[in-house]
């Protein structure tokens, strides 16, 4: 497994379509820092962090699922690293690894990024500050670990590029999970079946956030004027190990399903 990881990180290292993109989304994302700077100050750096964040599943959860999965379907590859020797719950267990890997890394440049734009803005962070913004990682990372994992499904299922990712992509962009909320929040449904809409994989995210980072609620002051000050602040809830419990089940659910997807498939050449 090791050799296959070195390998698949060796080939997505070297395209040059992978540095192309960071930096151009990258570049793109300084330049709306800067544009933005005026309306940055320490006391919202925290919220703003966690909604720019946020788009890390899309933007690039998309990319890096496409260079790890679809690249091999696009390029024919897998059955040549089958015809090898290479059994095929390895390479599905190698392209998890790899996968999270570089989703991790990918947030970790992120919040870097944001963190060295902030001080060219003039904001001073202190260790409690960066602990916040490290926190506010936690979602959007789970989120396209297990985003990737679901798509994987249709990628070895199928082994078309352009569903697997146009899944991924619909999962990414919110759309699946908020038409999930709405049906499974209709009065019918939850006449019948109860409150199930909160085993949708956002909503477990959102417990495990919750208990984890906070919610931002609002506090209303009255000040020597006479009028009400809004502000916010970050609540954090009591940790529960459940939430976390039914992530790993679901994420367990999708690698099983991809493996039985991947097994029952006749590879083409």
């Amino acid at each position: 497994m090791l050799s296959y990881i070195k390998a698949d990180m060796y080939r997505i290292l070297h395209k040059k379509s992978f540095y192309i993109y960071y930096a151009g989304i990258l570049a793109i994302y300084l330049l709306i820092m800067f544009i933005a700077r005026g309306n940055l100050t320490s006391d919202n750096v925290v919220m703003d962090a966690g909604q720019i964040f946020g788009l890390a599943p899309l933007f690039f959860g998309g990319f890096i699922f496409s260079m790890v999965y679809n690249d091999d379907l696009t390029a024919k590859s897998l059955p040549s690293a089958i015809g090898f020797g290479i059994n095929k719950i390895v390479i599905l267990f190698s392209k998890i690894i790899i996968s999270t890997l570089m989703s991790i890394i990918s947030l970790l440049l992120m919040f870097a990024v944001y963190s060295v734009s902030l001080n060219l803005s003039g904001i001073k962070i202190d260790g409690e500050g960066i602990s916040a913004l490290l926190k506010m990682l936690v979602s959007p990372t789970l989120l396209t670990v297990v985003y990737m994992a679901i798509a994987s499904i249709a990628s070895f299922g199928t082994q078309k590029a352009t569903i697997a990712l146009s899944i991924y992509l619909a999962l990414g962009t919110g759309i699946v999970g908020s038409l999930l909320n709405l049906l499974l929040g209709l009065s019918a449904i939850k006449n019948i079946f109860g409150n199930i809409a909160q085993y949708t994989i956002e909503n477990i995210v959102s417990r495990i956030d919750s208990s984890i980072v906070g919610q931002w609620v609002a506090q209303v002051t009255a000040t020597e004027q006479g009028v009400s000050d809004y502000t916010t602040k970050l609540a954090v809830s009591d940790f529960s190990i459940f939430p976390v419990i039914q992530y790993i089940i679901f994420f367990g659910v999708a690698v099983i399903l991809a493996a039985v997807a991947f097994r029952k498939k006749e590879l083409e050449f």
